[in-house]
């Protein structure tokens, strides 16, 4: 299976994220998605494929809550798990 993501604007109203987090947000994203990827495969062993996904320019999610004090890592790990229910809708 193959997954291109590319998130090209990524909107946080009212967290205020340094440019030295960026990296560590997202590592967290693609970690999150990749657990995320691999729970659905082990569960669906037996299946052919892994549904069910969309293939879609654009993935909405539903809005996610993010205290001000978390970590860059604890923001990137609730955008993954926030994207990657989005691309199974």
């Amino acid at each position: 299976m193959s997954i291109n993501l590319h998130i090209e604007t990524l909107v946080l109203n009212g967290i205020d994220v340094q440019a030295h987090q960026t990296q560590a947000l997202n590592t967290a994203l693609v970690l999150a998605l990749k657990a995320k990827l691999q729970e659905q495969r082990v569960s669906q062993r037996s299946a052919t494929t892994l549904l069910p996904f969309i293939s879609n320019p654009y993935v909405k999610t539903h809005p996610i809550f993010i205290n001000s004090s978390q970590s860059a890592r604890d923001v990137g790990e609730k955008i993954g798990n926030a994207v990657y229910w989005g691309i199974r809708q």
